[in-house]
């Protein structure tokens, strides 16, 4: 159940700091950390749902 919170937990503050909750930075955000930052969200959702398969949950 821990790693569903923190999994849950991450996703939704990346997804806050891609819709631009957090101060931005003068400079733009270069792509590779952008992909990074996507890439990051994509493997939290999997880590998520496989915790959830692992606990019969789905």
């Amino acid at each position: 159940m821990a790693a569903i919170a923190a999994c849950w937990g991450y996703v939704f503050v990346v997804l806050l700091d891609l819709g631009g909750v957090f101060p931005r930075s003068p400079d733009p955000i270069p792509l590779m950390l952008g992909l990074i930052e996507i890439f990051d969200l994509i493997l939290a959702f999997y880590v998520g749902l496989l915790s959830h398969k692992a606990l019969g949950h789905l």
